[in-house]
Order: structure tokens, then sequence, then C-alpha cells
């Protein structure tokens, strides 16, 4: 295990194997420490299963994180699901401030992202219509402005 927190304090891309043996060992304090020093250096999966395991005894200390995660799931523009990446993680964020006798808060963060703080008014839970086709904006544009056809003026009449 030393030589593996050594190798951690010289190379930290090493945390994420720290990590997943402390938890493996049963060190889960140790292991939510190391994640926390060196939260960079883990994926996104293991990171979230230290979050849910944290939360079943210290709920008070998954909320920040989590609210983190919320923040950079809807503010990641090249993520086409990012915000059901964030309703996801809005319901385990409830769940933590509701464990952690919070709940009230779980309502004013909310409030506090409808204001525009991490949520932009870009999206919309109604579906747009689908753009029209190249052919049918051509079609649509012949129709819309008839031009006389020849031999006639422009009211079209014959002349």
């Amino acid at each position: 295990m030393e030589v593996l927190r050594d190798r951690v304090d010289q190379e930290p891309v090493y945390a994420s194997e720290l990590v997943g043996v402390l938890v493996a060992v049963g060190r889960e304090d140790e292991a939510w420490q190391e994640a926390l020093r060196h939260r960079r250096w883990l994926g996104g999966p293991q990171w979230q299963t230290l979050l849910e395991r944290r939360a079943v005894m210290h709920p008070e200390e998954v909320i920040q994180p989590y609210r983190d995660l919320v923040e950079q799931a809807i503010l990641n523009s090249a993520d086409k699901r990012r915000y059901r990446r964030a309703v996801a993680l809005l319901a385990a964020l409830r769940a933590a401030y509701q464990a952690a006798e919070e709940a009230a808060a779980f309502g004013r963060y909310l409030a506090e992202m409808r204001r525009g703080r991490a949520i932009t008014y870009g999206w919309s839970p109604k579906p747009r219509a689908a753009p029209a086709s190249r052919a049918v904006r051509a079609s649509a544009a012949r129709f819309a402005h008839p031009r006389p056809l020849p031999g006639s003026d422009v009211n079209g009449r014959r002349r």
C-alpha cells in the first residue's frame, strides 16, 4: 500500500488505482480522502460510485461534489445528452440533501439554478419542429412569390 501511495505522490495519475485498492480492502474513509485530494485523476464512473457509497453514511459530504457534477454536465456543450445526465444527478443530489436533513436547501439550489447561475434557457423541454429541407423551402418560396407567366403582366393577366 505504501508503495502505491509513494507512486501517487510522485505521479498523481495513479490515484485511481490507489482509491480502488483502498475501497477493495474496506478503507472507505481513506479512499474518500484520497479521492478528494486527487479528484482530477479519477474517472467519472469511479467518482460517482464513491459518491454513492459515501452518501450512505455521510450525505452532507457529497452535496457539493454532486452540485459540481450537475453544473459540469449542464455546461458541457459538447454533450447532446447533458440535460438528461444533469437530471439523473439531480435525483442523487436531492436524496443527499434529504438524507442530510436539508431538503429545503435543495429547493433553494434549484431556484438558484433557474435564475441562470448554471442553466441557460436555450433549451426547452418541448420538441421543436424539424427544419424544412432545402427542396421544401424552395417549393414554398416558389409559391409564396409567384412569378408572372411569360406573356402576362405583373398581376398574371394576359397581355
